[in-house]
């Protein structure tokens, strides 16, 4: 079979029912037919019809409003269609000598779709199950914490005055991190919806918001050994502050959770032109150079041990570039000597274009 027959049954005609949709209108050439009457004329399942004039129609087939039917569409052959001369080739192969071979690769291609098809699925419902599974574990964590401090609490075992505080403090700390989780699922709900972040700019002074996020993890459990240099951090970029403080949280904070106890962790703020520049330098696992553009996947997570002992789901890197590039800027890594990992992040200085 020519080439040129083997990549339009590949790339458009690849499936039996998709074939004799075009050869319907082929013969039939001032047809127009709507999604039933295909069906009964091709002794074909109406669902089936519907996913292959869902795909046709994006190449070569015509849709309109029925005239008798206002809510019904119609379809007909486009010969205009830059695919058209490609499908008349076919269909001339399919009415010669060649009716088998085109039918012999059009059953092998509409199998290797159908199998494409069951491994998406699959795949979807391994993604589903996960998700579900992690969000669960998530969300559980932080609540049998508030709710044991609240046990402790109320049954008045002589707790001290000291202790009372620490068990407030602890509860807090899971109060936030359930919070975060909650406003992470609902934002990610809106992206994959395809909604944009809503961003509410104002001049923010850079050296301060990265001081205070960094004194947040001073005070946490772990005491990391945090390094900041502002020495050439820009004073203000126009952002805004609360998801900026969102994407310094996240790195820093992935930086801490996955460093050794104590290791240093850099955090550097500077300016290149127009942009401001954060780097954040760990000894931790790190990740490795493969792995750099996956770890912006939501739900990925690249260093599976470190992940099931430190929790979470997969989001705060994907997340976090999402706030940079509604920021007009970037974000990425940078490769260093072992141990640990370099990450990079932009902003303009004077705020996204609108």
């Amino acid at each position: 079979m020519q080439q040129q027959l083997r990549q339009t049954i590949e790339s458009l005609v690849n499936s039996r029912t998709k074939l004799d949709v075009l050869y319907y209108f082929h013969r039939n050439p001032y047809a127009w037919e709507s999604l039933g009457g295909l069906a009964r004329r091709l002794h074909r399942a109406p669902e089936d019809v519907e996913e292959a004039l869902q795909d046709l129609t994006r190449v070569n087939l015509l849709q309109v409003r029925s005239a008798r039917a206002a809510d019904e569409l119609v379809f007909s052959y486009s010969r205009e269609a830059p695919a058209a001369p490609a499908v008349e080739q076919l269909l001339e192969a399919y009415e010669g000598a060649d009716r088998r071979e085109v039918l012999q690769a059009v059953c092998a291609e509409d199998e290797q779709a159908r199998l494409r098809r069951v491994a998406q699925r699959r795949a979807l419902d391994d993604l589903r199950t996960r998700f579900v599974s992690m969000v669960t574990h998530e969300l559980r964590t932080p609540v049998t914490i508030i709710k044991g401090v609240l046990k402790t609490l109320q049954a008045g075992n002589h707790v001290t005055d000291e202790q009372a505080l620490s068990l407030l403090d602890r509860a807090a700390r899971q109060s936030e991190r359930l919070s975060s989780i909650v406003e992470n699922l609902l934002v990610l709900s809106g992206l994959q919806a395809g909604a944009h972040l809503e961003l509410y700019l104002s001049d923010v002074d850079l050296p301060r918001l990265v001081t205070e996020v960094c004194e947040r993890f001073n005070g946490g459990e772990r005491k990391p050994d945090l390094q900041v240099n502002l020495a050439e951090a820009p004073p203000t970029v126009m952002a805004d502050e609360y998801l900026l403080g969102q994407l310094l949280e996240e790195l820093v904070g992935n930086a801490i959770k996955f460093s050794p106890e104590n290791a240093p962790v850099q955090v550097e703020v500077s300016q290149e032109e127009e942009f401001a520049l954060v780097v954040i330098d760990d000894e931790g696992v790190g990740v490795s150079a493969h792995q750099h553009e996956r770890v912006f996947d939501p739900f990925y997570q690249g260093q599976e041990d470190a992940a099931r002992l430190t929790g979470g789901l997969g989001l705060g890197l994907y997340m976090a570039r999402k706030i940079a590039e509604s920021h007009g800027g970037e974000i990425w890594f940078e490769p260093k000597p072992p141990p640990g990992m370099r990450v990079c992040f932009t902003v303009p200085i004077s705020g996204p274009d609108t």
